[in-house]
């Protein structure tokens, strides 16, 4: 999912420009919101499976160092 998502934003915003790192971090914090993840990040949690935490857990570092890269660049 994220190599394609990674693939989409760049033919949109070039590849490794703030507008990218931007995009990419948006898109996986929606992505983070959908459904899909609802019973990772809710109430429900405690029933979710193993696999799931782990994916969810590793998108939402992913998803933090793309926005850490779009401030970063802000700044300079």
């Amino acid at each position: 999912m994220v190599r394609r998502l990674e693939a989409q934003m760049a033919a949109e915003h070039g590849a490794d420009t703030p507008a990218y790192w931007r995009a990419m971090s948006e898109r996986l914090h929606a992505y983070l919101a959908s459904p899909r993840f609802k019973s990772v990040a809710g109430p429900d949690s405690a029933q979710c499976d193993e696999a799931a935490r782990r994916a969810y857990g590793w998108l939402v570092r992913v998803a933090a160092a793309y926005r850490a890269l779009a401030a970063t660049s802000v700044s300079s």
